[in-house]
């Protein structure tokens, strides 16, 4: 069975996004720093951070910036942007496709709330 990849089939299957891919990309990096953060191993270190290669940036600190690099753009995003992402990150789940984007965007718009960036 041959598949029709032509840009006019292929952009029926692509949602409109209120949010541009740059945001989503950028976001995307973002989680992934936070998401590869460990715990503290040595919470009052007296060595240099470069004598041990560094390697306190990967672990969650108070004064870690990471969260904030992540909530603050959420936060700054518009209505329509947040609840695009919302629903960018529920695709797939439950065997879901791009076919099934207006429900997913209309359940993510019915979710939306104040903590999207929290």
């Amino acid at each position: 069975m041959r598949h029709d990849t032509s840009r006019e089939s292929i952009s029926v299957l692509e949602p409109a996004l209120t949010i541009p891919a740059e945001k989503v990309c950028f976001i995307i990096i973002k989680v992934r720093e936070f998401d590869a953060k460990d715990q503290v191993t040595e919470p009052g270190p007296a060595s240099n951070p470069s004598d041990d290669k560094e390697t306190a940036v990967l672990e969650e600190h108070e004064d870690d910036p990471v969260e904030e690099e992540l909530t603050s753009p959420i936060g700054a995003l518009s209505h329509d942007e947040q609840v695009d992402l919302v629903a960018l990150t529920w695709l797939g789940r439950d065997g879901t496709t791009v076919a099934d984007w207006p429900e997913i965007r209309r359940e993510a718009a019915r979710a939306h709330n104040a903590r999207t960036a929290s």
